[in-house]
């Protein structure tokens, strides 16, 4: 059973061997990292921060301090990002692990919303035949 304790050290507890949990250096990362995905989107789509500030209704300093990783997003802002850039939250969450295209952000974003219609089934067929085309191009 994992157990927070209660001190200022962020000490967890698992199976009665303490660690030491560097929740604050963990917190610091992920908005570092969200915004330098936010930023990379932003860039592969050809906007300046005054454009997407724009498009998603916020200031250029909100845009300027997410992607700096100074202020996290909301959830409500971060999904706002997404769809101007035409990407999937887990793009700028995740990452893509690649430089990306305008274009390759808007097939993933399409492809993503065509799965979350298919049935489990249609799903499993789709997987299928993505499978074969995969194993075509190695």
């Amino acid at each position: 059973m994992l157990l927070l304790s209660s001190d200022k050290m962020n000490h967890i507890s698992w199976r009665g061997v303490r660690c030491a949990l560097k929740l604050p250096l963990m917190v610091i990362a992920l908005k570092q990292a969200v915004g330098q995905n936010v930023r990379t989107a932003r860039l592969a789509c050809g906007l300046t921060q005054e454009d997407l500030a724009e498009r998603v209704n916020r200031t250029t300093e909100t845009v300027s301090n997410i992607e700096r990783g100074k202020n996290p997003p909301s959830l409500e802002t971060l999904h706002d990002i997404a769809a101007a850039l035409g990407c999937s939250l887990d793009v700028l969450v995740l990452g893509a692990g690649r430089p990306i295209s305008p274009a390759r952000l808007r097939n993933e974003a399409r492809l993503t919303h065509m799965l979350h219609t298919f049935s489990d089934s249609d799903l499993e067929t789709a997987l299928q035949m993505l499978e074969v085309f995969a194993q075509r191009k190695r």
